[in-house]
């Protein structure tokens, strides 16, 4: 699920558009599965949120895409499409392989501030 620098989200990660990259992906069919969205950093993910505190962990279904056929692990792009194989994610998935978020969602922090430049 992570790209570049293991701090992004990869190519073929079903992101939503993420501010922490990868792409909204619509998938058209059993392997074709094309890249979709208006532009870059739209917003936080469900799964952002989730590791955020903001979002119960119930709520954040999303999926990646298996031996995508693309060159490597480029940028977020507008358009395009790619073939592989569609893998569903539940976050029960991330939570058996990291662990729970600690602290979760009913007593997370709540107040952030950020910059982006």
């Amino acid at each position: 699920m992570l790209g570049g620098q293991l701090a992004h989200w990869s190519f073929s990660f079903h992101s939503e558009a993420s501010f922490m990259e990868g792409n909204r992906i619509r998938d058209d069919g059993p392997t074709h599965l094309r890249v979709h969205h208006r532009r870059d950093g739209e917003g936080y993910a469900p799964l952002d949120q989730y590791l955020m505190g903001f979002r119960a962990p119930m709520s954040t279904p999303t999926f990646l895409v298996r031996f995508a056929h693309v060159s490597s692990e480029p940028s977020p792009q507008v358009g395009g499409a790619f073939d592989g194989n569609r893998r569903n994610i539940a976050i029960q998935d991330l939570i058996d392989a990291v662990g729970r978020r600690t602290p979760d969602s009913t007593v997370s922090q709540r107040r952030f501030h950020s910059h982006f430049c």
